[in-house]
């Protein structure tokens, strides 16, 4: 995904945080944490709890030096321009004395840092945001480039689930193209009037004019622009 872009600010990851995690979020504006933000659509935000949110803010390890811990406990390697979390196990043999246990860590998940952005705290002291291409905990969603969109739901689903307050405005208006499209298609007339021209009523016809307006709506918004590839998927009305 080289060149990989996108306004961190309207990601849904660290929209959540802030609306529902505030305190959390303070917390590393505050002790300058590096926050990891998986990039749009590659996590479900509806599934994520807050320790799924702990798991991407990255701090030093007090009692270890020059290790990195997430805020939920995870040992953190950084290897060039990728992240690698590790799930620590603590193995204590009961018939041994309690100085005898060792702890290993076991690989849980390794992420590839997309890009950097440095923000400001109030005091305006700096700290590190990190987009990155698959959370560090939760349930991945498969990448754009394997999404299969076969199906008008899958499609939908590819398209909405980054909603942002622009998209909320763009699914409005194509909405109200798509009505309009139900509503002519329906009609067996030589000519008619779609918003407000004279238009053949071959549903073809009909069919390219709401997919332009549908187009046109979409190739306005940023996250259509910069995020997705864009995707043309024929239907075949008989």
């Amino acid at each position: 995904m080289e060149g990989y872009d996108e306004d961190l600010q309207e990601n849904p990851f660290l929209v959540t945080l802030k609306q529902k995690h505030k305190l959390l979020f303070d917390l590393v504006e505050v002790q300058r944490w590096t926050l990891c933000i998986p990039r749009v659509g590659s996590v479900d935000i509806s599934e994520l709890e807050e320790y799924d949110f702990k798991a991407h803010i990255i701090r030093v390890n007090q009692d270890a030096e020059g290790e990195r811990i997430t805020v939920n406990g995870q040992k953190v390697a950084i290897d060039g321009s990728s992240i690698q979390v590790y799930k620590t196990l603590s193995h204590l043999d009961q018939d041994q004395d309690a100085s005898a246990h060792s702890d290993t860590a076991e690989l849980f998940r390794t992420a590839n840092v997309l890009f950097e952005e440095v923000n400001y705290n109030s005091a305006e002291l700096s700290y590190r945001m990190v987009c990155i291409d698959v959370p560090l905990s939760g349930a991945t969603i498969q990448a754009v480039e394997d999404a299969a969109l076969g199906t008008f739901t899958s499609c939908e689903a590819f398209l909405w689930g980054y909603l942002s307050s622009a998209n909320r405005k763009a699914r409005k208006k194509i909405d109200m193209h798509l009505s309009q499209f139900e509503k002519f298609k329906g009609q067996h007339m030589e000519t008619s009037f779609y918003k407000g021209q004279q238009v053949h009523t071959n549903l073809s016809d009909l069919v390219v004019h709401c997919t332009l307006d549908c187009c046109n709506v979409a190739f306005k918004i940023f996250h259509f622009v910069r995020v997705l590839r864009v995707r043309f998927i024929v239907f075949v009305y008989n």
